[in-house]
Parts: C-alpha cells; sequence; structure tokens
C-alpha cells in the first residue's frame, strides 16, 4: 500500500533539508511521517516524543502546496 505518491515523495525530499542516500533508497512510512512533520513546525529533538495530529496536519498542507505548484509549474516533469 502506498501512502504518497511518487511526487509527493519527490516534493517531501526537495523540502527535506540533506536528504541522506539512505533516504533516498528506502525511505519507509516513519521517516516520511516525521519529515512532514518537520514541515510542520515538529523538532524533533531527543526528548520531544512523537509529533501530534495538528503538527502533522501543517506539514501535510505544506506538502499538498509545493506538490501542487511543482506539479503548475514542471508539467512534464510531474505531471
Amino acid at each position: 500500500m502506498t501512502i504518497l505518491t511518487e511526487i509527493e515523495i519527490r516534493t517531501l525530499l526537495l523540502l527535506t533539508p540533506q536528504p541522506s542516500e539512505a533516504q533516498l533508497s528506502d525511505f519507509c512510512v516513519s521517516q516520511a511521517v516525521r519529515a512532514i512533520a518537520k514541515l510542520g513546525g515538529f523538532l524533533a529533538r531527543k526528548g520531544d516524543g512523537d509529533p501530534e495530529p495538528m503538527v502533522i496536519w501543517r506539514g501535510w498542507t505544506v506538502l499538498q502546496n509545493a506538490t501542487l505548484l511543482g506539479s503548475r509549474l514542471f508539467p512534464k516533469i510531474c505531471g
């Protein structure tokens, strides 16, 4: 089962600062959720625990807006 489309994954990786080779080759659900939460303001410090739903929602809206912008600017690449 896929939770993100290919374009959403590519956009998320573009918005993630300094993605490592491991992220690019093996991007799992927990990594995606944390990356989306970081877009919403989650700091991901050692003692922060798991991101709250509101932070994930804010990050999701940022990801969707960036994906929409990318598909409009680069329709042949994204669409």
